[in-house]
């Protein structure tokens, strides 16, 4: 149930073994040094009415352009739009791992697609676990999820990428 796709330029996640949080293997897109925007999509989840204190959970590693390259998390429930785990009326909150700056850098353009937003960027030397609180119970308990990580590049110089591994829905109700 996992698909990729690029909205801009081309994709290139995909599930390697090279390097890992868990056993054996990842997924894993290089950051290009031209302007691309590649999205990873988790499988659909169907979340029980009785699901509480929800946490989605994540563990990352990247070396991206500092504030020119990033990546964040975006959540879409029944199929409906997605929205950033930080945008108002979410119903979420990173708990521990959030977005460590924000996307600038770049002329027209050249900039990268995310540019302007809030995004994890940087270089993450070790791998690292995200932790996004599911705050409203109305909005997910008893509806689908679905997840995706998107990477933006500007078009500049390149960068190594970012790895996402052990993904995780927890909580009272959930299986």
């Amino acid at each position: 149930g996992w698909s990729n796709s690029a909205s801009v330029g081309s994709t290139a996640w995909a599930l390697i073994t090279t390097q890992s949080q868990s056993p054996t293997h990842s997924y894993f897109a290089p950051g290009p040094s031209s302007k691309n925007l590649d999205d990873l999509y988790s499988p659909t989840v169907s979340i029980p009415l009785s699901a509480t204190n929800m946490q989605f959970s994540f563990w990352h590693t990247y070396a991206l352009q500092n504030n020119r390259d990033g990546g964040v998390l975006e959540f879409s429930v029944d199929g409906g739009a997605w929205f950033d785990v930080t945008a108002g009326g979410s119903g979420a909150a990173f708990a521990s791992g959030g977005y460590t700056g924000t996307l600038t850098g770049g002329q027209g353009g050249n900039r990268n697609p995310l540019w302007g937003r809030q995004a994890w960027s940087g270089t993450l030397g070790a791998w690292s676990q995200v932790t996004v609180n599911l705050t409203d119970t109305a909005k997910y308990a008893g509806h689908t999820l679905r997840a995706r990580w998107r990477l933006g590049t500007n078009n500049n110089t390149s960068s190594a990428g970012w790895y996402v591994d052990s993904i995780a829905l927890t909580g009272g109700g959930v299986a």
